[in-house]
C-alpha cells in the first residue's frame, strides 16, 4: 500500500497538478459565464470538461518534460519542468505510457461531451491536443521559437474559456471571447514570469524565448504591461454591459499585481535564483482574479 502511495505521489509530482487551475479555473469562468447568459446548468459536463482540461494538461506537462529532458534543456540546477527524470525517479519509457493514457482520457472524455454538447467541442479538443504537441516538440516548437506567449494565451485562455462556456450551450458568442480576455493575459504572466527567470538556461539550451528576443528589461515592461492589461478589461466588459458590475471586485487583487511587479524588477542580470517564485507568485494572481471574476458573474446574476 505505501508503494501505491509512493507511485501516486510520483505522478502528481510528474504532472504538476499545482499548476492545473491554470487549465480549470478558465474552463469554471466560461462555464459560470454561460449559466449567467443563459440561467442553464449541467453539473455533469462542467465536471466532465473539468477533468478533459486536467487530463491535456497533464499530457502537456508530461511531454514538456519529456522533450526538455532528452534535448538537455532540463538537467540538474534548472528550474523548468518536474525533475523526476533528471532525478531518476521515472524512466522515459514509463513517462511515453503516462502521455499516451492521459492523451486516450482526455479525448474519450472530450468525445462524449462532443456528442451531448456539439461538435464546437470536438475542435476545442483537436486544437489542445495540437497545441500540446505544438507546444514542446521539436526544434521548431512553440517553445524554441517564441512563440510559446500567444500559444498560453490562445490555448490555455480564449479556447480553454469558449471551451466551458461551449459544454453549457453548444455555441460560441463573441462576448464570451471578450470575458476570456483578462484571463488569457494573466495566464501568458505566467509563462513570462518563468521565461525571465530561466532566461540564462534557455539561452544556453539553444532556444528562443520572448525573454531572450526583448532582453530582462524589456521583457519585465512586457510583463507588467499583460498583468495589468486585466483590469481596464474589466472596465470596459462592465461598460460594454457584457458583464455585471460586480465582476469589479477583481481589483481586489490589484496589491498582488504590485507585489509581482515589484518582485520582477528586483531581479538584476541572470541570476535565476531570484525570480525562483514568480511563476508561482503569477499563477496564485491568475487563480485569485479568476475566482472573483467568476464568483462577480455570480452574484451579477442575483443583484
Amino acid at each position: 500500500m505505501n508503494r501505491f502511495f509512493q507511485e501516486i505521489r510520483l505522478w502528481v509530482t510528474a504532472i504538476r497538478f499545482y499548476a492545473h487551475s491554470g487549465s480549470l479555473l478558465p474552463v469554471a469562468l466560461g462555464s459560470v459565464y454561460a449559466w449567467y447568459v443563459t440561467e442553464q446548468f449541467y453539473w455533469g459536463r462542467f465536471l466532465l470538461a473539468l477533468l478533459a482540461a486536467a487530463l491535456y494538461h497533464a499530457g502537456c506537462n508530461l511531454i514538456n518534460d519529456y522533450y526538455d529532458d532528452i534535448t538537455g534543456r532540463d538537467r540538474p540546477g534548472t528550474y523548468g519542468g518536474s525533475g523526476v527524470l533528471q532525478r531518476g525517479e521515472m524512466s522515459r519509457r514509463k513517462m511515453i505510457a503516462g502521455i499516451v493514457v492521459l492523451f486516450l482520457l482526455g479525448s474519450l472524455v472530450g468525445l462524449w461531451l462532443a456528442w451531448v454538447s456539439g461538435p464546437i467541442i470536438l475542435w476545442l479538443g483537436l486544437l489542445g491536443l495540437l497545441a500540446s504537441i505544438y507546444y514542446s516538440v521539436s526544434k521548431y516548437s512553440a517553445k524554441a521559437t517564441a512563440l510559446g506567449e500567444p500559444v498560453v494565451f490562445l490555448v490555455m485562455g480564449v479556447a480553454m474559456t469558449i471551451g466551458g462556456y461551449v459544454v453549457q450551450t453548444g455555441t460560441v458568442t463573441w462576448p464570451v471571447v471578450w470575458i476570456s480576455l483578462p484571463m488569457s493575459f494573466l495566464v501568458t504572466a505566467i509563462l513570462t514570469a518563468n521565461n525571465i527567470r530561466d532566461l540564462a538556461d534557455d539561452r544556453d539550451s539553444g532556444i528562443k524565448t520572448i525573454a531572450i528576443l526583448f532582453g530582462t528589461d524589456r521583457s519585465r515592461r512586457v510583463f507588467d504591461a499583460i498583468v495589468f492589461a486585466s483590469y481596464p478589461i474589466a472596465l470596459l466588459l462592465v461598460w460594454a454591459r457584457l458583464a455585471p458590475w460586480a465582476i469589479l471586485i477583481v481589483f481586489l487583487t490589484l496589491p498582488m499585481a504590485f507585489k509581482l511587479h515589484r518582485l520582477v524588477w528586483r531581479y538584476r542580470g541572470e541570476k535565476h535564483e531570484e525570480l525562483k517564485d514568480a511563476p508561482a507568485e503569477t499563477a496564485k494572481l491568475h487563480m485569485a482574479y479568476n475566482v472573483l471574476m467568476s464568483a462577480g458573474i455570480w452574484v451579477g446574476h442575483w443583484v
